[in-house]
């Protein structure tokens, strides 16, 4: 309550402008629903989702960084085999998606779980399109007992973060843009490991220097390599697909 007033009083605040304040608060809350979380978009599109990040998320040398979770995630997707493809119907370029998840040691984890999230070609997830099958472009996967993991996605396109809402008001009156470049997300969780949320980044992708929710690191930035022969071709693959290798490494919980 403090920075609160403080706050005000160092800017004067008018009550014009509190007033302002108020009917954005309240058309975030009436843009928000079971398919959309703006309070969080807006979170992610001031920075502080990525603050809050950094300071609960100090890594040693080697781990995995973090990055935001985002407006889209939704609990509960179908636990999948190894290998199997998250598209429910055609999305895209077919991706190859394998790595490991080790432990800042170097030793693997076998039992560990990937939550897996993505958009397709149509540059929509799943939660916004009310016409794809709920776990489209969703799925887990368990390690195996090696700590590896595969599964069959698309590679990811840029898309927009919501724009027709107080948060893309904002943006357009700053002169930021709406886009966020190409990546999948991933949360891993294993038994006496702190969880990661993170996100394969592709390297090639437009906006990557200038992310609308600033959730880009270095470390975070993975080739997607393309394919055109049979060698290695996922099982029910036709034509040119894509590989992507993303090992994981995870931090033990505290004592």
């Amino acid at each position: 309550m403090r920075h609160l007033h403080d706050y005000a009083s160092e800017v004067a605040l008018t009550r014009e402008e509190w007033e302002l304040g108020i009917r954005v608060l309240t058309e975030t809350g009436r843009i928000t629903d079971d398919r959309r979380q703006e309070f969080v978009l807006w979170s992610d599109a001031l920075g502080l989702s990525m603050l809050v990040d950094a300071l609960e998320n100090p890594l040693p040398e080697g781990a995995t960084e973090s990055t935001v979770l985002g407006p889209f995630y939704v609990p509960g997707a179908p636990l999948l085999d190894y290998g199997e493809s998250i598209a429910r119907r055609p999305a895209g370029d077919p991706a190859w998606v394998h790595g490991r998840v080790l432990d800042v040691d170097g030793s693997p984890i076998g039992g560990a779980e990937l939550d897996v999230w993505q958009n397709g070609d149509d540059r929509l997830y799943a939660v916004q399109d009310p016409e794809a099958p709920e776990s489209h472009l969703r799925g887990r996967f368990l390690t195996r007992d090696d700590g590896t993991y595969a599964f069959l996605a698309v590679r990811p396109v840029p898309y927009t973060i919501p724009d027709d809402g107080p948060v893309g008001r904002t943006l357009a009156a700053t002169g930021r843009h709406p886009w966020r470049p190409a990546h999948i997300h991933l949360i891993a969780r294993a038994q006496g490991y702190r969880s990661l949320a993170t996100h394969v980044f592709d390297a090639a992708s437009d906006w990557i220097d200038s992310d609308a929710v600033f959730a880009v690191k270095p470390s975070l930035l993975r080739e997607f390599v393309r394919h055109d022969g049979e060698q290695g071709r996922p099982p029910g693959v036709e034509g040119p697909w894509w590989s992507v290798e993303n090992d994981l490494v995870l931090v033990p919980e505290p004592d």
